[in-house]
């Protein structure tokens, strides 16, 4: 099944729904997760964060 979650475009927004998607992907035991990453500015450095530690190698 594919879904997509639409982000907010501001950081704390996007934070908040980030984390919520990570764990709705997580307890659906969702294998693939694709991600655009946000912009590579300072507000975003959290997030970037965020997706770094989520991620691991295939």
């Amino acid at each position: 099944m594919t879904r997509f979650w639409p982000m907010p475009s501001e950081p704390d927004a996007y934070a908040r729904a980030l984390y919520a998607v990570l764990h709705e992907a997580d307890a659906s035991q969702c294998e693939v997760l694709l991600v655009t990453l946000p912009p590579n500015e300072p507000a975003w450095s959290a997030i970037h964060d965020r997706l770094r530690r989520a991620t691991r190698p295939l």
